[in-house]
């Protein structure tokens, strides 16, 4: 407020208070925003602009384009990606960020972009030779290795669907067995079924948690090992 406003406001206090007008007094005006009409308790020299709907709004919308003014200044910038890692590295950051791709992964476009990704990443050389060394991990604790190296070959051949929700093969399906390793199944043709990603995944989280719940083990390192199949 200039020195001009201050003596205007200070020659207005002395007429209020010579006429008795000190205090505050009921006043009628009309919202400079939805022009909507109010009454506002007036103060000597405080007059009010906003309605009691539209002031809280004009005062975010202040503070917002204050905000956004800093941000554009160099000091702002580096404040800004300063407190987005922090945030990032914190535990709600992290479970926020969990929970956005969580449900973007479950969403028809979200399973589209993944389907992308594991296709990618079966036919690159690190994934080739991932599949090459999950298969020699379970020749070496298998039943039957020659089956079950001939089923994965026989589902790349046939290009056979999903068995449980029927989705059109793609490179990523997998062989399942029917009845998992950890809960007593084993390598034999009538155990084994190709699924998708998605629902193998799924299976293998209920298999799991059955498994716990019969040994009463919810350590999971070794569990996982042995029932991620």
């Amino acid at each position: 407020m200039n020195s001009t406003s201050q003596g205007i406001n200070k020659i207005v206090s002395l007429l209020n208070t010579a006429a008795g007008l000190t205090g505050s007094i009921t006043r009628r005006a009309v919202c400079a925003r939805c022009s909507a009409e109010f009454e506002f308790q007036y103060t000597t020299g405080v007059a009010r602009r906003y309605c009691d709907t539209c002031q809280p709004v004009i005062r975010k919308e202040q503070k917002a384009e204050i905000l956004r003014r800093y941000r554009q200044t160099p000091e702002g910038k580096a404040a800004n990606v300063e407190s987005s890692a922090k945030y990032r590295q914190s535990s709600k950051g992290k479970a926020v960020r969990a929970k956005i791709m969580r449900d973007y992964y479950h969403s028809p476009e979200g399973r589209i972009a993944m389907d992308k990704r594991w296709d990618a990443y079966y036919n690159s050389p690190g994934g080739k030779a991932a599949i090459a060394k999950m298969l020699a991990r379970r020749r070496e604790r298998s039943t039957s290795p020659e089956s079950y190296a001939a089923r994965v070959e026989l589902l790349h051949t046939l290009h056979e669907p999903c068995a449980n929700c029927g989705t059109p093969y793609k490179i990523s399906h997998q062989i399942d067995h029917i009845v998992a390793l950890c809960l007593g199944g084993n390598d034999d043709w009538d155990n084994l079924q190709p699924l998708c990603l998605e629902c193998h995944r799924d299976k293998t989280g209920e298999d799991l948690h059955e498994f716990r719940e019969r040994i009463g083990n919810t350590a999971g390192a070794e569990i996982n090992d042995t029932a991620n199949e």
